[in-house]
């Protein structure tokens, strides 16, 4: 039997909630809704590409953003072969003005934990986010 390599994908996503419910988007293609965010370019720093994956995904800016990470979570990367696992970098902030779906973004929504992981399809990394925005009483 061969073994399975384990391939990292680091993330940075902003957690932004309102009214005790979590934004999430939905990506064009996916079936699955995402956090907001993606992977930092090559010398480009976790603060850095959150704004700048912000601004392309969502068309707004952020405000508040935290100076420390509120989290770092790790799962099963949805949809990529066996083996591969993502990792995100949370921060906690707000944003500047309403987010509407811009460039690969095709949806998004604002979920509790419950309409989250009622959902046909989940990401695992996700659902362990909810889980522990649920638990502090951040997201209904």
């Amino acid at each position: 039997m061969g073994t399975v390599t384990e391939t990292v994908i680091e993330t940075v996503a902003i957690i932004y909630i309102k009214s005790r419910k979590l934004l999430l988007v939905r990506p064009r293609g996916a079936m699955a809704f995402y956090m907001p965010g993606g992977k930092p370019e090559p010398g480009e720093g976790e603060v850095a590409a959150l704004r700048r994956e912000i601004d392309e995904e969502l068309g707004t800016a952020i405000e508040d953003l935290g100076s420390q990470p509120f989290g770092k979570y790790e799962a099963a990367a949805y949809g990529k072969p066996e083996g591969t696992r993502v990792r995100i970098t949370c921060y906690l902030g707000g944003l500047r003005d309403s987010p509407l779906p811009q460039a690969e973004v095709d949806e998004l929504h604002l979920f509790t934990y419950a309409e989250y992981c009622s959902m046909p399809e989940v990401a695992p990394a996700v659902v362990k986010i909810m889980e522990d925005l649920h638990a502090r009483g951040l997201v209904a």
